[in-house]
């Protein structure tokens, strides 16, 4: 197939998805009011006037840290539109960014600001599957993400879980992309920008610290390669110095994928430090109210408690997130995972069992910790859904090539 042909497939298929993901995420956002998104927009908009006024240290909310939503929602509506809802947000007393006039309008158009974000990164999501494992997984990755329903919900309202979701699956696949040598030096760049943001979207993404050195040996396994790396010719100036040092040639294979993960790592810091700055005012101060609020806020149970089984209870205990997967996944995904298992894993060791073992891990991870509730575990659905796709795939071509046989 020529290059031009391709290239124009890919970028079809790529506007198709973004539409898809687009449109469920956008309609009627001016139909439905959520809890504590009240406490994201007011968030919002205290960064929206501490960087009107310089105070970096302000940019500092909460341990989440909720960052990235912040300067989003601060960025694209401006200090003006949101200084009549800043104010304190801890304390029932103190939220009243609700009852100011214009707060339901203003809440829409900063949900409408993360719509788009949203449907990009799901695109981004589905370009790296379809890089790893084929086209067809790629566009069935996209389309049960865009038309995933919890996804989907989380999509349209003003809140973290959404973003970091789409965050952490395209960290690790870029990831994979890169040790995997199936791309030059953008992988390990898209790889860092995406650990970043996830570190200033939510402290879950910390898992990134473990899982991406575990996708860089598993990427390198599968790629056979083990004397220097294939990178591709770049017409920008501009990354060459990268390039070489990317390329630098050895025969200790562990010490170039040590290197690699150095510059993962330097890479994640610098632009958690870059589009955060309450870290250019006190960066100690800051990463020591994060791990603070962490272990607060994750050691303890839920402060209104929840309901589990029909029965309230303050912390559900380890089954809880099961029975959520069970009934928040779509039909679809969860044939797709049967499907995956029936056919023997397919791509299991080329990737596709390290998402599996992240949305496991994942689920696992939080069914440990007594602060639970549903829309915590939507990190792990992205990771799960890919390997569905993978096994719908791999359905679907092994049908194609049964086709002449039974038509004989």
């Amino acid at each position: 197939m020529p290059a031009l042909t391709r290239c124009s497939m890919v970028v079809a298929a790529a506007i198709g998805l973004f539409v898809l993901a687009l449109v469920p995420r956008l309609l009627d956002l001016d139909q439905h009011a959520t809890a504590d998104e009240d406490l994201t927009l007011i968030r919002g908009a205290n960064v929206a006037l501490a960087l009107a006024h310089q105070d970096w240290w302000s940019t500092y909310q909460i341990g989440h840290p909720e960052a990235t939503v912040d300067l989003l929602v601060a960025l694209s509506l401006g200090p003006d539109a949101l200084q009549p809802y800043a104010g304190a947000f801890i304390g029932p007393d103190s939220r009243t960014a609700a009852a100011t006039p214009g707060y339901f309008d203003t809440l829409v158009r900063a949900r409408r600001v993360l719509v788009p974000v949203h449907a990009l990164l799901i695109v981004v999501v589905a370009l790296l599957v379809w890089r790893l494992w084929g086209s067809t997984a790629g566009l069935l990755s996209g389309v049960l993400l865009a038309l995933e329903p919890f996804l989907v919900a989380h999509g349209r309202i003003l809140r973290t879980d959404a973003l970091l979701s789409e965050l952490l699956p395209v960290a690790m696949l870029a990831a994979l992309v890169f040790w995997s040598n199936r791309g030059g030096w953008w992988p390990l760049a898209l790889s860092s920008l995406a650990t970043g943001l996830a570190l200033l979207t939510k402290t879950p993404a910390l898992a990134l610290l473990g899982a991406v050195p575990v996708a860089a040996f598993v990427g390198w396994k599968e790629s056979g390669v083990r004397d220097q790396f294939d990178v591709r010719r770049s017409t920008f100036d501009v990354v060459r110095p990268l390039r070489r040092l990317i390329q630098r040639p050895t025969s200790n294979v562990q010490f170039r994928t040590a290197y690699g993960l150095l510059v993962w790592a330097i890479g994640s810091a610098a632009v958690v430090v870059a589009f955060w700055p309450a870290m250019w005012a006190r960066p100690l101060r800051a990463i020591e109210r994060m791990a603070v609020y962490s272990e607060e806020k994750g050691g303890s149970p839920m402060d209104a408690g929840g309901f589990f089984l029909g029965d309230p209870i303050s912390d559900p205990g380890p089954l809880y997130y099961l029975a959520v997967l069970a009934l928040r996944l779509s039909p679809v995904v969860l044939i797709g995972l049967v499907v995956w298992l029936l056919l023997r894993a397919p791509g299991g060791r080329r990737g596709v069992g390290l998402m599996l073992l992240m949305g496991v891990g994942l689920a696992v991870i939080f069914s440990l910790l007594p602060k639970k509730s549903d829309r915590y575990i939507l990190p792990a659905i992205p990771f799960l859904v890919i390997v569905a796709a993978v096994g719908l795939a791999s359905l679907a071509e092994r049908w194609r090539r049964s086709r002449p046989t039974l038509s004989q």
